[in-house]
């Protein structure tokens, strides 16, 4: 019966990941703009790797297996976040038609100090 259990929250969790990354994927390409789409990718990249990994950890159940899998959700949790900014910080840099597609503030460089 707890077999049973564990399958089901299993299949739940990974279902529900891979239906929000399937929905987030089909969102992502209705952006126009680079940048909109780099924050849609790695908000949705986070919270379905959560429920996937999720339904992994409880699928191999309570042992040293679901330790690595906690390790690798919290080591794609840290680096995420900053690959998905290093990807807008360089078309913020690179894109020289950006006013165009947005309002913002230019940074103050280095230059200008």
């Amino acid at each position: 019966m707890l077999g049973w259990i564990q399958f089901i929250i299993t299949a739940v969790l990974i279902a529900i990941g891979i239906i929000a990354l399937f929905v987030s994927i089909l969102g992502t390409y209705r952006f126009r703009f680079a940048l909109n789409r780099i924050h849609s990718a790695a908000i949705s990249d986070t919270f379905c790797m959560f429920f996937i990994l999720a339904g992994l950890a409880v699928a191999s159940g309570f042992n040293f297996a679901t330790l690595k899998i906690l390790l690798i959700l919290a080591f794609m949790w840290c680096t995420s976040p900053i690959s998905a900014h290093m990807l807008a910080s360089l078309e913020y840099h690179t894109d020289e038609h950006l006013e165009q597609h947005c309002e913002f503030r230019r940074l103050k460089s280095k230059e200008d100090n």
